[in-house]
């Protein structure tokens, strides 16, 4: 089932995620790491200005969240969408994409001990501001 691509959307995608199994959150982290920009697809109702902007996102910087939210989702870390309020203006050519920025930020580790052993902590923002 798509969810809304909002805070409280990825909240619910979040929670089905974490109820799977180690094995099957691993695919979908890796089909997350793989190619963001289709499981995003696959896993939120995206709007039209939505998808162009998405389709249109920078490679390395698509690279890099990809990265990041397949070691947090791996690891069941707490991930958060954060969105600010648009405020459009009237003539503002390029509609609500206009002035958009995403980036990450978090505290997202991994900890190993003398066994090699693992141990992940933290936890991972997408924000969106405009």
């Amino acid at each position: 089932m798509k969810h809304a691509f909002t805070p409280g959307g990825a909240a619910k995608v979040l929670a089905n995620l974490y109820a799977l199994t180690d094995s099957a959150l691993a695919i979908e982290a890796q089909a997350f790491s793989n190619d963001l920009k289709n499981w995003l697809h696959q896993h939120f109702e995206l709007n039209s200005h939505q998808t162009l902007y998405l389709a249109q996102l920078n490679p390395e910087a698509t690279g890099f969240y990809a990265t990041q939210g397949a070691f947090a989702l791996q690891n069941r870390l707490p991930i958060y969408l954060e969105v600010s309020e648009h405020e459009s203006q009237d003539g503002e050519e390029g509609g609500d994409d206009q002035g958009k920025i995403i980036y990450t930020k978090g505290s997202a580790t991994a900890v190993t001990d003398g066994q090699g052993q693992l141990f992940a902590e933290g936890e991972l923002y997408y924000c969106i501001r405009y």
